[in-house]
């Protein structure tokens, strides 16, 4: 994987350093880039209003973005969903969080 230099002049340099000869082996490193992502919490809310509890507790939780949806109904969760997930790249971090009062107003059919 490495390459030996022959330059004759960078071996006289590091021989006169050393009081040796030595050969010089250069490796690649291959730095890898750091997904950056945004991480996205989409907080579906049946209520009126989103929770500024729940929204303060998303950021505190480490999510650089949270989208609060109010008025939710559970017909719509599938399509905003969906939406939310392909319109992402792969393993880009995205969550879904459902605030409701009562789970039974949200799901009726339980």
């Amino acid at each position: 994987m490495g390459k030996i230099t022959q330059n004759n002049e960078i071996g006289s340099k590091i021989e006169s350093i050393l009081g040796k000869k030595s050969i010089i082996e250069l490796t690649p490193i291959k730095i890898k880039k750091k997904d950056t992502s945004d991480k996205i919490c989409y907080f579906f809310d049946t209520d009126d209003n989103a929770s500024p509890f729940d929204i303060n507790m998303a950021y505190d939780a480490g999510f650089d973005i949270v989208v609060p949806i109010s008025r939710m109904t559970a017909d719509q969760v599938p399509k905003l969903v969906q939406d939310a997930i392909f319109s992402r790249k792969p393993k880009a971090p995205t969550a879904f969080f459902i605030g409701v009062n009562s789970i039974i107003d949200f799901f009726p059919r339980i």
